[in-house]
Protein backbone atom coordinates (compact mmCIF):
# COMPACT_ATOMS: atom_id res chain seq x y z
CA UNK A 1 0.00 0.00 0.00
CA UNK A 2 1.38 3.40 -0.95
CA UNK A 3 1.34 6.30 1.49
CA UNK A 4 -0.47 9.43 0.49
CA UNK A 5 1.29 12.79 0.78
CA UNK A 6 -0.07 13.60 4.24
CA UNK A 7 0.94 10.21 5.69
CA UNK A 8 4.41 10.45 4.15
CA UNK A 9 4.89 13.96 5.60
CA UNK A 10 3.68 12.78 9.00
CA UNK A 11 6.11 9.82 8.94
CA UNK A 12 8.98 12.12 7.99
CA UNK A 13 8.03 14.58 10.74
CA UNK A 14 7.83 11.77 13.32
CA UNK A 15 11.23 10.43 12.23
CA UNK A 16 12.77 13.91 12.51
CA UNK A 17 11.23 14.42 15.95
CA UNK A 18 12.60 11.05 17.10
CA UNK A 19 16.09 11.95 15.81
CA UNK A 20 15.95 15.30 17.63
CA UNK A 21 14.83 13.56 20.82
CA UNK A 22 17.65 11.01 20.56
CA UNK A 23 20.17 13.80 19.94
CA UNK A 24 18.90 15.69 23.00
CA UNK A 25 19.21 12.62 25.23
CA UNK A 26 22.72 11.95 23.87
CA UNK A 27 23.81 15.48 24.85
CA UNK A 28 22.16 15.13 28.26
CA UNK A 29 24.05 11.85 28.79
CA UNK A 30 27.33 13.65 28.02
CA UNK A 31 26.47 16.37 30.54
CA UNK A 32 25.50 13.73 33.12
CA UNK A 33 28.84 11.99 32.71
CA UNK A 34 30.73 15.26 33.03
CA UNK A 35 28.87 16.22 36.22
CA UNK A 36 29.45 12.78 37.72
CA UNK A 37 33.18 12.96 36.96
CA UNK A 38 33.36 16.44 38.49
CA UNK A 39 31.77 15.40 41.79
CA UNK A 40 32.58 11.67 41.90
CA UNK A 41 32.12 9.73 44.16
CA UNK A 42 29.50 11.99 45.73
CA UNK A 43 27.22 12.44 42.73
CA UNK A 44 24.45 10.64 40.90
CA UNK A 45 22.85 12.01 37.74
CA UNK A 46 19.64 10.42 36.47
CA UNK A 47 18.02 11.15 33.10
CA UNK A 48 14.33 10.35 32.72
CA UNK A 49 12.18 10.07 29.61
CA UNK A 50 8.59 10.65 30.67
CA UNK A 51 7.12 9.22 27.48
CA UNK A 52 7.06 5.95 29.50
CA UNK A 53 6.62 6.97 33.13
CA UNK A 54 6.88 3.44 34.54
CA UNK A 55 10.29 2.94 32.85
CA UNK A 56 11.46 6.54 32.85
CA UNK A 57 15.09 6.09 33.93
CA UNK A 58 17.03 5.92 30.66
CA UNK A 59 20.52 6.96 31.79
CA UNK A 60 22.43 6.80 35.09
CA UNK A 61 25.79 8.20 36.09
CA UNK A 62 27.02 7.35 39.57
CA UNK A 63 25.38 5.08 42.12
CA UNK A 64 24.30 6.81 45.30
CA UNK A 65 20.68 5.60 45.45
CA UNK A 66 20.98 2.14 43.85
CA UNK A 67 18.52 3.09 41.10
CA UNK A 68 18.37 0.94 37.98
CA UNK A 69 17.78 1.65 34.29
CA UNK A 70 14.26 1.23 32.90
CA UNK A 71 12.64 1.78 36.29
CA UNK A 72 10.43 4.60 37.45
CA UNK A 73 11.53 7.39 39.73
CA UNK A 74 11.13 6.83 43.43
CA UNK A 75 10.58 10.58 43.89
CA UNK A 76 7.02 10.73 42.62
CA UNK A 77 6.48 14.17 44.18
CA UNK A 78 8.94 15.75 41.76
CA UNK A 79 7.52 14.43 38.53
CA UNK A 80 4.39 15.07 36.50
CA UNK A 81 1.21 13.26 37.31
CA UNK A 82 0.21 10.50 34.95
CA UNK A 83 -1.21 12.02 31.78
CA UNK A 84 0.21 15.49 32.49
CA UNK A 85 1.58 17.21 29.42
CA UNK A 86 3.72 19.86 31.11
CA UNK A 87 6.22 18.87 33.81
CA UNK A 88 6.44 20.72 37.06
CA UNK A 89 8.89 23.58 37.51
CA UNK A 90 12.60 22.93 37.95
CA UNK A 91 13.67 22.33 41.53
CA UNK A 92 17.03 23.27 43.03
CA UNK A 93 18.81 22.55 46.27
CA UNK A 94 16.21 20.36 47.97
CA UNK A 95 16.81 17.48 50.37
CA UNK A 96 16.04 13.86 49.56
CA UNK A 97 15.83 11.21 52.29
CA UNK A 98 16.96 7.69 51.50
CA UNK A 99 16.31 4.41 53.23
CA UNK A 100 18.76 4.00 56.06
CA UNK A 101 18.52 7.65 57.05
CA UNK A 102 20.91 9.19 54.50
CA UNK A 103 20.03 12.67 53.28
CA UNK A 104 21.08 14.03 49.89
CA UNK A 105 21.06 17.48 48.37
CA UNK A 106 19.19 17.24 45.05
CA UNK A 107 18.13 19.19 42.01
CA UNK A 108 15.71 18.45 39.17
CA UNK A 109 15.74 20.09 35.74
CA UNK A 110 13.08 19.35 33.13
CA UNK A 111 14.16 19.53 29.47
CA UNK A 112 11.11 20.96 27.77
Amino acid sequence: MQENGVEAMSSATNAEAMQERQALFAVLAQIAESLRRLFDPFCEVVIHDFSDFEHSIIHLEGNITNRKLNRRSHQICCFPKHGAVTPMRDLSNYLTSLAGGRTLKSGTVFAR
